[in-house]
């Protein structure tokens, strides 16, 4: 009987990761994928000990020198897939119908996978948010465990993938935390006593386990604190989840669109396609029998992901709705944090969850229905398969959209001239933009280029400085150093009079200045013009000042 679970386990993962090799495919080639917030490069920049991913940043740019950065990126995606269609696979398999009907948990696994959310934060590259999605079913899982059995083994295992989740998304850690809570009430009053004991000493032990980052944060001695404590209601707006499907922000928000990109046009959206709406009716009828088979059988698993649900699909329209804007700002005003979900459709992970336990409850339902138990397995594939119908586009590198690319010679140029003879000195990178279009980062729809973040943190080994205004409506620059006060004050201003910016920046022990040859670099001619700067090199794409030694 081992034998047989085990290779049933093998036959599973393998599934799942050839559903996650048809998404990346085309992306397995030599070169990076660079999109909005994924600026990839050779370079993994640290981030300060007091962050929540500092672990994790740490171990990648290990493996970053064990193999190449382009591998462990593409190592990263392909895990998330696995990770995200598995854990629902297994949460859904927790549910009494399923177990006479273990097929039916691909239509989890799968609807997990295929859906809006995931394919939006793909494209936008939030590839933190995804490992954080891809983590919370195994969490709330291991919770469950938990709670029916709480024992050392069980909350071993909690502690693990809670522990997890923490290295990727701090967002996801407030879903894990509500999570717990839902999953606790929902398993009654038998054995409270005993649950309350255990879950206390989980949490203990999570805390005491994240201390290098969540100290700093409760004190207000970290950038996490200091970043949240900076968003404020104009920041609510400028994220706040939109109505892309028939205007409407709690249509948008049940069928997991309104992320604030989609209005942007970034991306094919998966609502205009043709195949949307019969995918949206057959899935959704499968959902709707899901959730009356969790009412009736009182499965309490199910009942707490359908509260968790409908709390996530209301939290996460914002202040985008009316009606919901209210408890939003409540929240904001009164929950230490809470400001920190500015970026309210992230609360729709919890709904893609309870969506996809609630389709393979569907799924078992219509087998059990099945006199002709040969027909079983074939409902069983084509419901796993329904989701495919919903986002084609997260297929083949989102339907060609993503691509690997290679960054143009003449950086890599630039690279080592600033690695013989830059040193530690910072280097500022111009044009001044926290996105901006990238001509070899491959094109956006019918756009030649690519607006992403600028990736020359991930491109050069030296401290760089770049723009920090993500120039959004009430989202204001993030001057976070001295360095960057300066040039957003001091010098921008006057670039069409100033004539010595070395002088502005020698105090900085700044040497270079880089300047991409990209977006409005036409604008930034003044630099010919300084009398302290010499062009130390220039390339089709790219081009070096090196400010002059003082007299």
């Amino acid at each position: 009987m081992a034998r047989i679970a085990l290779s049933r386990f093998q036959l599973t993962n393998c599934r799942y990761t050839a559903i996650s090799l048809l998404i990346l495919a085309p992306l397995v080639g030599v070169g990076y994928i660079i999109t909005a917030d994924m600026s990839w490069g050779p370079h993994l920049p640290t981030v300060p000990i007091e962050n929540n991913t500092w672990l994790l940043t740490e171990i990648l740019i290990v493996l970053v020198k064990l193999i190449t950065s382009s591998i462990v990126q593409k190592l990263i995606l392909l895990a998330i897939f696995i990770l995200a269609g598995l854990g629902a696979h297994r949460l859904a398999s927790l549910a009494r119908s399923l177990r006479d009907y273990p097929l039916a948990a691909y239509t989890a696994g799968m609807l997990y996978i295929f859906n809006p959310f995931v394919y939006s934060r793909l494209m936008q590259g939030q590839w933190l948010v995804l490992l954080g999605y891809a983590l919370l079913p195994w969490a709330v899982a291991s919770l469950w465990r938990l709670m029916q059995k709480p024992a050392w083994p069980t909350a071993w295992r909690a502690f693990v993938w809670s522990v997890l989740v923490a290295l990727a998304s701090l967002h996801a850690v407030g879903f894990v935390a509500l999570a717990a809570v839902a999953l606790f009430v929902a398993a009654g009053k038998t054995g409270i006593r005993r649950r309350a004991v255990w879950s206390l000493a989980l949490a203990g032990a999570w805390a005491v386990a994240n201390g290098l980052w969540l100290i700093p944060a409760l004190t207000g001695h970290s950038h996490i604190s200091s970043e949240v404590g900076s968003f404020g209601a104009a920041q609510l707006q400028a994220f706040a989840t939109s109505g892309t499907i028939h205007g409407s922000v709690p249509l948008s928000s049940l069928l997991l669109e309104g992320f604030w990109p989609d209005r942007q046009f970034r991306y094919t959206l998966p609502s205009t396609l043709a195949t949307w709406w019969p995918a949206v009716i057959l899935l959704g009828s499968l959902i709707l029998i899901g959730i009356v088979q969790v009412i009736r059988k009182r499965d309490k698993l199910g009942l707490a992901l359908l509260i968790l649900g409908v709390i996530a699909w209301w939290l996460g329209m914002g202040v985008g709705w009316r009606w919901s804007a209210g408890a939003t700002q409540f929240l904001v005003d009164h929950v230490p944090f809470y400001r920190g979900y500015r970026e309210p459709q992230k609360w729709l992970m919890l709904l893609a969850l309870s969506y996809a336990y609630c389709a393979a409850n569907g799924t078992a339902w219509l087998m059990n229905r099945l006199k002709p138990m040969d027909w079983r397995p074939v409902v069983a594939g084509v419901a796993a398969l329904l989701p495919l119908l919903l986002v084609p586009t997260l297929l083949w590198g989102a339907g060609g959209q993503l691509k690997s690319v290679q960054y143009p010679a003449d950086w890599y140029s630039v690279r080592g001239v600033l690695d013989k003879s830059a040193g530690d000195s910072p280097v500022v990178v111009l044009p001044w933009h926290m996105y901006l279009r990238l001509s070899f980062a491959g094109n956006q729809g019918t756009l030649p280029g690519r607006v992403v973040a600028n990736p020359a943190r991930h491109f050069f080994s030296q401290a760089v400085v770049t723009g920090n205004d993500a120039e959004l409506r009430g989202v204001p620059p993030i001057n976070t150093t001295a360095l960057e006060t300066v040039i957003n004050t001091q010098i921008l201003p006057r670039r069409n009079s100033i004539t010595d910016v070395g002088a502005s920046l020698r105090p900085y022990k700044v040497r270079y200045i880089i300047l991409y040859k990209e977006a409005d670099w036409d604008s930034y001619g003044w630099l010919d013009h300084q009398t302290d700067l010499h062009v130390a090199y220039d390339g089709p794409h790219i081009r070096l000042y090196e400010i002059k030694a003082e007299k």
